[in-house]
C-alpha cells in the first residue's frame, strides 16, 4: 500500500530503526505500526501510546525458513529441527519470562 500516494500531508515517513520510530511516534502523538518484539522491548519508555490493534491476519509478520534447490544435510537437519515440537515450544514461549507475553507464535498459530 502507498497511503501517501494521493495526499501526503497526513503521512510522515521516519527513516530509521523500528525502536527509534516507535519512540518518536510516542513522543510526538503519532500513530504507527510496529512489531510486537520492538513494542515489548521498549514498553517501559512509552508514555503516550495506546494499542488499538494487536495481531490478526492483516498484521501478520510471517517468518519463513527457505532452502536452496539442493540443500545440505545440515540445512535439512536444521529445518526439521525448526519444525519439531521442541523448537516450536521454544519459539512459542520465547519472551514470556521477561515480558509476560511471548514475542512469537508457533508455526500453526496466526495470532497471540
Amino acid at each position: 500500500m502507498t497511503p501517501w500516494e494521493k495526499d501526503d500531508n497526513w503521512y510522515f515517513k521516519y527513516h530509521t530503526f523500528p525502536k527509534e520510530a516507535l519512540l518518536y511516534a510516542d513522543q510526538n502523538a503519532l500513530y504507527t505500526i510496529t512489531d510486537w518484539a520492538t513494542f515489548m522491548n521498549n514498553a517501559d519508555q512509552l508514555n503516550n501510546s495506546t494499542i488499538y490493534v494487536r495481531g490478526g491476519f492483516s498484521l501478520l509478520n510471517q517468518c519463513f525458513a527457505l532452502l536452496q534447490k539442493n540443500p545440505s544435510e545440515e540445512a535439512l537437519s536444521f529445518l526439521h529441527y525448526l519444525k519439531s515440537p521442541r523448537a516450536q515450544k521454544i519459539i512459542e514461549n520465547f519472551g514470556k519470562d521477561k515480558y509476560g507475553s511471548p514475542l512469537f507464535t508457533k508455526a500453526t498459530q496466526i495470532d497471540f
